[in-house]
């Protein structure tokens, strides 16, 4: 049984190099409601071909420095955008709040935001992760975790607020 146990052991060492690479930001955890202090830790911009149209995604993915329970997890925002959309859609909306909050000033452009954001990696905010649900269609009676772009930190003030 001894031999049995270590080659069961064996096999999951194995695994420890994929596992390093395991993104826990994708698997839709957010910090339950309240207000944290985070960084952004990456930017990843994707594309999929979905009959035969091109979609894109800005994720940025936020790493808690807040201190307390939640302090050095990761999570995501995941703008999804479908091209020719003349309507804004959550995905933009998004996009367009968390540049405007990295600028310090509006910002309307899809371009610029997402220029403004990659460019962000690094930098710290305050965001509020608050629930809402939804009250029509497919949506209705769902709970939905978001996030509201609070303030941008300088550097000195979030050194301070971690000591």
């Amino acid at each position: 049984m001894a031999s049995d146990e270590k080659a069961f052991m064996d096999v999951l060492a194995s695994c420890n190099d994929a596992c390093a690479t395991m993104d826990f930001s994708d698997d839709g955890w957010k910090p339950t409601p309240g207000i944290y202090d985070v960084m952004i830790e990456e930017v990843i911009k994707g594309q999929k071909v979905k009959e035969g149209v091109t979609n894109i995604w800005v994720k940025p993915v936020f790493k808690v420095i807040s201190e307390g329970e939640y302090v050095d997890r990761t999570f995501s925002e995941f703008c999804y955008i479908q091209p020719g959309t003349t309507e804004l859609t959550p995905g933009l909306r998004q996009l367009l709040r968390l540049a405007t909050c990295l600028a310090g000033r509006e910002v309307k452009n899809a371009v610029e935001a997402t220029q403004i954001i990659s460019d962000a990696v690094s930098e710290f905010l305050t965001v509020e992760i608050f629930t809402t649900v939804g009250k029509k269609g497919k949506s209705k009676g769902k709970t939905f975790t978001n996030i509201r772009y609070l303030s941008k930190l300088e550097t000195t003030e979030t050194v301070e607020a971690a000591s």
